[in-house]
């Protein structure tokens, strides 16, 4: 009778966690929930909400990512953890990629934001700038 008990808490459990697990998928709108999935894999979503401006999602013990209303990643800040560099490769401009993996960065990268004229970048001890016009990348100490 024990087992049985402790089977059936088990079973309950699991349910109870997968569909927990599958709200908050299920909330968020498909490209957002594919970015995430994609640069992020088996990574618990800890907190999902949306304003007027756009999206968030929190990531358990990683990383928040805010998206704009047209589900464009805005800024992805590791909170201590570096981002992957597939994303990286994939989401920044590719004189920004090249010029983290020239200077030996690519391992260091904390935190992204954007907006229409630039993208940012924090590293370990200091932070980059890309001007999207011009291409010029700016180191701040």
């Amino acid at each position: 009778m024990k087992h049985r008990v402790i089977l059936f808490v088990a079973l309950f459990a699991g349910i109870c966690f997968q569909s927990c697990h599958n709200s908050v998928w299920d909330e968020m709108p498909a490209p957002i929930a594919e970015f995430v999935a994609r640069y992020f894999p088996e990574q618990d979503v800890s907190e999902y909400g949306s304003t007027d401006d756009g999206y968030h999602v929190r990531l358990q013990n990683s990383a928040a990512i805010t998206f704009n209303n047209n589900y464009y990643w805005l800024s992805i800040n590791g909170y201590g953890e570096t981002l992957p560099q597939m994303l990286l490769f994939d989401e920044l401009p590719p004189a920004l990629y090249e010029h983290l993996q020239a200077i030996e960065e690519l391992g260091n990268v904390y935190a992204v934001s954007r907006d229409t004229k630039y993208y940012f970048v924090r590293l370990l001890d200091s932070d980059l700038s890309y001007n999207i016009a011009t291409d010029e990348i700016t180191r701040q100490n």
